[in-house]
């Protein structure tokens, strides 16, 4: 990860490890007793994990109370059996399906937990299909978790695992050097998966969808997302302990909240997202408020101004890709693809937002889209820059393709096509808006293709704007105190097309007729 800019210094420092291979396998039916339940035999055949013997899980079964695997070492449970658990079971602690807790160099392969959610009560406590408690050196591989009444996956550390004096959580208890590889979370109230504390760790491929109900629920606050990052604050944890993370080839589809949630708590940070599809989600394909974090080349397809809950008191969206206050410092956004936007011409909602509130730091390059979106961006954080992108706007809409409110906003190298009215509204103090080609389909009364003039100060160079056919119009709209340097228009009638008052520099502007 050093060389995108993120750097493990965990336990462990990111290596990649192998689960231990067991020398024989059993399965539940090899350990059965007279008057043995589902939960009878598999629990006794868990009880007996580790040191080379593996389970092995081929059957359905159907379970009324947790598998618990405490303090194992070099086991595996593999198959390709169903563990479901029973109708009307509760949605509490004690009831998940497989709760492991501080195990260690493992391998769950294959397995599917179902939580038979539509025939039992859903609520947001810890009855999560499969909980990994301060486990260390783990492979999920090809494991679901469908169905559940809470979150499907929990990667947590509980304040009964600490090590630390009076038994308090330290860094070193903290969940650590694992992986999840092409696993699914399908259809769970609360979450797909959680990650609440884990240092160096991978979710590799896999499914993450359909995670919907909570947001549903009154005074309940989501955010029914498909994987999320988010520690509960715990005054007497670690900071910290949640970083060094990748998301790679991940899919997330049609989930209620967002597709991936990034929270700040207590420092969440250094998180690589690469390669990963993001199809149909709710409230939004990705929201984040941690710090360095790096998004390269996500697809994103579909979106709508559609409520995303049931009820009325719910936040509402802000953006496909929603950056929050205290977003930052350095979030790089690389190369996002969005497609299949379905906007009313009359919505202002962006693919990306970025609040006032977030740090300097937020970069959105080579931002690319099919031509459904009419409003690409609102930027209100100081420092923001966009840049190096190839946008075309196929059905224009009412607002301005872009808003920028945040000081010293960059916006550079974008090439904006078929634009109609307005491209560019800006009213941010010092603004940098050079080297932008814009092409021009309709010109509207009163709209400038560039307006700043709300802004103050700011650099405006080296600006092309053409329109598709002769026409008058306004090019460039800026402050006083503005340096104004560089711009060409081309196939504008009008004789004045820039409007600079008091100018600090205006100069080698040319407007060309052909």
């Amino acid at each position: 990860m050093a060389g995108l800019g993120i750097t493990s210094r965990a336990a462990g420092d990111g290596a990649e490890h192998r689960p231990a291979s067991p020398n024989r396998y059993m399965t539940p039916e090899q350990v059965r007793e007279p008057g043995d339940s589902d939960w009878h035999m598999l629990q006794r055949l868990t009880s007996m994990l580790g040191n080379g013997l593996g389970a092995r899980i081929d059957r359905d079964y159907v379970i009324d109370r947790q598998l618990e695997i405490v303090e194992k070492s070099r086991f595996s449970i593999i198959g390709n059996g169903r563990i479901s658990v029973d109708a009307g079971v509760p949605p509490t602690y004690g009831y998940s399906v497989f709760y492991f807790a501080g195990c260690s160099d493992f391998l769950v392969e294959g397995v599917t937990c179902d939580g038979n959610r539509s025939n039992r009560a859903t609520a947001e406590a810890p009855g999560h299909l499969i909980v990994l408690d301060a486990c260390h050196n783990w492979t999920l591989r090809r494991v679901r978790a469908i169905n559940g009444t809470t979150d499907g996956f929990m990667v947590c550390t509980s304040a009964g695992q600490g090590t630390g004096d009076g038994r308090k959580v330290i860094l070193a208890n903290i969940s650590s050097n694992w992986i999840m590889q092409d696993c699914e979370a399908i259809n769970n109230f609360r979450q797909g998966l959680t990650i609440a504390e884990s240092l160096n760790w991978k979710v590799i491929g896999g499914l993450y969808a359909q995670t919907h109900g909570l947001w549903d629920v009154p005074g309940a606050t989501g955010p029914c997302a498909g994987i999320d990052l988010e520690p509960d604050h715990i005054s007497d944890y670690p900071r910290d302990r949640l970083r060094f993370g990748v998301i790679d080839g991940v899919t997330f589809a049609g989930n209620q909240g967002p597709g991936l949630l990034i929270s700040s708590i207590d420092g969440v940070s250094d998180i690589l997202v690469n390669r990963c599809r993001f199809l149909d989600n709710g409230k939004s394909a990705i929201e984040c408020t941690a710090r360095n974090v790096k998004i390269v080349s996500p697809e994103i397809r579909g979106w709508d101004a559609k409520p995303f809950s049931k009820r009325r008191d719910v936040p509402g969206k802000r953006g496909l890709i929603d950056l929050g206050a205290g977003a930052g410092p350095d979030i790089d956004i690389v190369a996002p693809r969005f497609f299949d936007i379905r906007m009313p011409s009359d919505s202002q909602l962006p693919l990306v937002y970025v609040h006032g509130n977030a740090n300097h730091g937020v970069r959105i390059r080579q931002l690319s889209t099919d031509g459904s979106p009419a409003v690409i961006s609102h930027f209100h954080a100081s420092g923001s820059i966009f840049a190096d992108s190839e946008i075309r706007i196929a059905t224009p809409g009412k607002f301005a393709a872009f808003t920028l409110t945040g000081a010293e906003v960059q916006f550079s190298n974008n090439t904006i096509r078929n634009v109609s009215g307005t491209a560019i509204d800006c009213t941010a103090k010092r603004p940098q808006i050079v080297g932008n080609m814009i092409v021009v389909a309709e010109s509207r009364p009163g709209h400038a293709v560039i307006d700043c003039s709300r802004g103050q100060d700011g650099v405006f160079a080296d600006n092309r704007i053409e329109r598709i056919k002769p026409a008058y119009g306004l090019d460039l709209k800026v402050p006083r105190g503005a340096s104004v340097t560089g711009n060409t228009s081309r196939r504008n009638l009008s004789k004045h097309w820039i409007e600079a008052p008091f100018p600090r520099v205006l100069k080698e502007n040319r407007s060309i007729s052909r």
